[in-house]
C-alpha cells in the first residue's frame, strides 16, 4: 500500500497526527511502502512504488494543486491514476471535506474531486453526509472520525464562558461570528477565549483590536502547546466551533474536544450534525440561533447530563482501533 500524503517522520511537529494514526492501524494488515521514506515531491514519489504498490490510499488528495509545483503533480497524477487502475491497482480516497476550504486553483480541485468521485474503488468519510457527494454505483462507507483517546477528563474549575480553540483560518469563520455577537452587543456579557495562531492579517488585526475594545474577550494569537491548551480548554463551559457550513465534513478538533467536560456547538451538519443526533453535541443553523443557546447551556450543569454517558459509549465505539478493524475489512474486499 502506498499512503498519501506522508511528508515528515512521525517524531517532526510538522506530521499530521490523522496520517499517521492511519498507519498504525492500516499496518496491522497492509505493509505501508513509504511509511518511513517521506516524500519530499508530493504524489510523484509514487513513482518508486509501481512495481510493488497494489492499493493507492489518498487523504485530501483534492488540494493537491496548492503543493510545490501542485499544477504538474496534478497533471502527473490523473494519467498515472487512470493507468494505475488499468493495471489492477486499486484507489482509496477519504473524502475529509465537501471542497478545499481555500479558494486558490478552484477549476484544478474541482477537477481532481470529480476524478476521484469517478475512479476511486472505495471512497470513506466521517460524515454520513459525506455518503451524498459520492455517486450510488461507487463503493463508498461511512464511519465517524474516530477518537484518539475515550477517557474523561478530570472537571475543573471554569474560567471561560466559551472557547474557540486551534488555528484561526479564514473558513472557521471566528471573525464573522465576533463581528455577530457584537453587532448583537453580547462581548460584554461573557467571557470568550479564542486560543490559537491567526493564519491571516486582517483577521489577526480585527481580532486583537476588538479584544482591546472588550475585555472579556482573550485572544491568544500563537501556537499553544498541548498541555497548555488541554488547561484552556478544560477551564472553558462551552467549546465552539463557527465553521462555514458550505465546505466542512468532519473535524478532528471536535473529536479531541469530545474529551472534556464542556458544551459543545457546532454547525448543524456533516459530523457535527451526525453527533448532534446521537445526542452528544448542540448544533445551529445560522449565528442567530447562537446567543439563546449559549445562554441556556450556561444554565446547565454538564456533570448529570446524560449526554455525558452518550458522549463516552460514543468515544468507546469509535475508537482508532475500531476504525482500523473495519476499514481493513473493507479494503480488503477490493482485492
Amino acid at each position: 500500500m502506498y499512503l498519501y500524503p506522508i511528508t515528515g517522520r512521525r517524531n517532526e511537529t510538522v506530521t499530521n497526527p490523522y496520517v499517521y494514526r492511519l498507519a498504525d492501524v492500516l499496518s496491522k494488515d497492509f505493509e505501508i511502502l513509504n511509511l518511513e521514506t517521506p516524500s519530499t515531491t508530493g504524489i510523484i514519489d509514487l513513482l518508486k512504488y509501481l512495481r510493488r504498490v497494489k492499493i493507492i490510499y489518498l487523504n485530501w488528495i483534492e488540494d493537491l494543486p496548492e503543493k510545490h509545483m501542485g499544477v504538474i503533480q496534478t497533471i502527473f497524477f490523473i494519467p498515472l491514476a487512470i493507468l494505475l487502475k488499468i493495471f489492477g491497482k486499486r484507489l482509496v480516497w477519504t473524502l475529509h471535506n465537501k471542497r478545499s476550504h481555500s479558494k486558490k486553483y478552484p477549476h484544478l480541485k474541482q477537477l481532481l474531486f470529480n476524478f476521484m468521485r469517478r475512479q476511486s474503488d472505495l471512497v470513506v468519510t466521517h460524515a454520513s453526509e459525506g455518503l451524498d457527494c459520492i455517486p450510488n454505483n461507487k463503493r463508498k462507507a461511512y464511519f465517524p472520525h474516530p477518537v484518539y483517546n475515550s477517557t474523561l477528563k478530570t472537571g475543573t474549575k471554569k474560567q471561560y464562558d466559551l472557547i474557540i480553540w486551534g488555528s484561526i483560518t479564514r473558513y472557521k469563520g471566528v471573525d464573522s461570528f465576533i463581528q455577530f455577537m457584537e453587532k448583537e452587543d453580547r462581548l460584554n456579557q461573557m467571557d470568550i477565549l479564542i486560543a490559537g495562531k491567526i493564519s491571516h492579517s486582517d483577521i489577526e488585526n480585527y481580532l486583537i483590536k476588538m479584544s482591546k475594545e472588550y475585555t472579556r474577550l482573550t485572544v491568544i494569537n500563537r501556537f499553544i502547546e498541548n498541555e497548555e491548551l488541554d488547561a484552556f480548554i478544560a477551564r472553558s463551559k462551552i467549546i465552539l466551533f463557527t465553521y462555514h457550513a458550505k465546505s466542512i465534513l468532519s473535524s478532528g478538533a471536535l473529536m479531541d474536544s469530545l474529551n472534556y467536560k464542556s458544551w459543545i456547538i457546532g454547525p448543524k451538519v456533516g459530523g457535527f450534525l451526525d453527533l448532534q443526533k446521537e445526542g452528544i453535541i448542540q448544533t445551529y443553523d445560522t449565528f442567530e440561533d447562537l446567543p439563546a443557546l449559549i445562554d441556556m447551556l450556561l444554565r446547565k450543569e454538564l456533570e448529570n447530563d446524560s449526554s455525558l454517558e452518550k458522549r463516552i459509549s460514543f468515544m468507546e465505539k469509535h475508537s482508532w482501533d475500531a476504525y482500523g478493524a473495519w476499514l481493513n475489512n473493507e479494503i480488503k474486499a477490493l482485492i
